[in-house]
C-alpha cells in the first residue's frame, strides 16, 4: 500500500504544518501512480485522512476527497481519526457503492487513558468491544501510537492487543506501525511468527533530514521486510 496524506486543512486549500508530507489540494492527483503501471498493479493507493469533523461533516469531507481523485486510482481511505461514527462510515460506503476499503487507525487518543508520555493503555477487552461497532464497515485495523513521529511501538502490549483482536474474530485485517525501518524491523519477529498475515506500516523513520520521503530508506525497508516475511512466514 502507498499512502497519500490529506487533512481537512489541505482539503480546504490551506498548507499543512508538514508541507512535504501533505500534497497541496490542486496537486493531489499528481501524487498518485497510474495503477496499471505501478508494480504490475500490486500497489494499492490509499488516502490517509485526518480531520476533527464528525458525522455529517465527516461524510461531506470524505465524499469531497474521493471526488478529487481520478477514477480507478484510489483504493480506499486510512482514517487517522479517534473512534469515528460507524454509521457515518457505513453511509459513506453506501453512497460510494462499496468501492473503497476503509482502514481505521487506532492511535494514541484511541487506545490510551490520557495524552501523556507515560499514559496507561486501555484494556484489550475494552478496545475489542469498541471495534465491534465497525464490523461490516471497516476492512482493516492499523495499530499505531507513533503518529508519524517514528516512535517504536511497545512489543509486549502490541502483541497482547493483536492477540485479543485476532481471537475476537471480528473479520478485520490487522496492521501494526510505530518506528519501523530497516534498523528496527527485528521488533516484529515475534508478531510475525504468531500472526503471519499481519501487515506493517512505516513513515516517520523513512523520512530524510528535510522531512521528505527518502528513496534509499524506503527501498532498504521494503527489501528487508520482504526477506523477513519470506523467512518467518514463507507460506504467505
Amino acid at each position: 500500500m502507498a499512502g497519500i496524506l490529506v487533512s481537512a486543512r489541505t482539503l480546504r486549500g490551506i498548507t499543512n504544518t508538514w508541507p512535504r508530507r501533505y500534497p497541496e489540494r490542486d496537486r493531489l492527483q499528481d501524487a498518485f501512480m497510474d495503477p496499471a503501471k505501478s508494480s504490475r498493479g500490486l500497489v494499492h493507493q490509499f488516502i490517509h485522512y485526518n480531520t476533527d469533523a464528525k458525522k455529517e461533516d465527516l461524510l461531506v469531507e470524505l465524499l469531497a476527497v474521493s471526488r478529487l481523485c481520478r477514477p480507478g486510482y484510489l483504493a480506499g481511505f486510512q482514517l487517522n481519526l479517534c473512534w469515528p461514527d460507524a454509521e457515518t462510515l457505513g453511509e459513506f460506503k453506501h453512497l460510494t457503492k462499496g468501492q473503497y476499503e476503509i482502514i481505521l487507525q487506532l492511535g494514541k487518543r484511541a487506545v490510551c487513558v490520557a495524552e501523556t508520555p507515560e499514559a496507561l493503555h486501555r484494556g484489550s477487552d475494552e478496545i475489542v468491544e469498541e471495534l465491534r461497532r465497525y464490523q461490516g464497515v471497516v476492512n482493516h485495523i492499523l495499530l499505531d501510537l507513533s503518529g508519524g513521529y517514528g516512535r517504536l511501538f511497545e512489543p509486549t502490549w502490541m502483541q497482547g492487543l493483536v492477540c485479543a483482536i485476532d481471537q475476537a474474530d471480528l473479520g478485520f485485517g490487522i496492521g501494526i506501525a510505530g518506528g519501523l525501518s530497516k534498523e528496527t524491523l527485528y521488533s516484529i519477529d515475534p508478531l510475525l511468527e504468531e500472526f503471519p498475515k499481519i501487515s506493517i506500516d512505516a513513515e516517520g523513520r523513512l523520512m530524510d533530514d528535510a522531512d521528505g520521503l527518502s528513496e534509499t530508506k524506503v527501498i532498504d525497508y521494503v527489501d528487508f521486510a520482504l526477506r523477513q516475511y519470506n523467512s518467518l512466514a514463507p507460506s504467505i
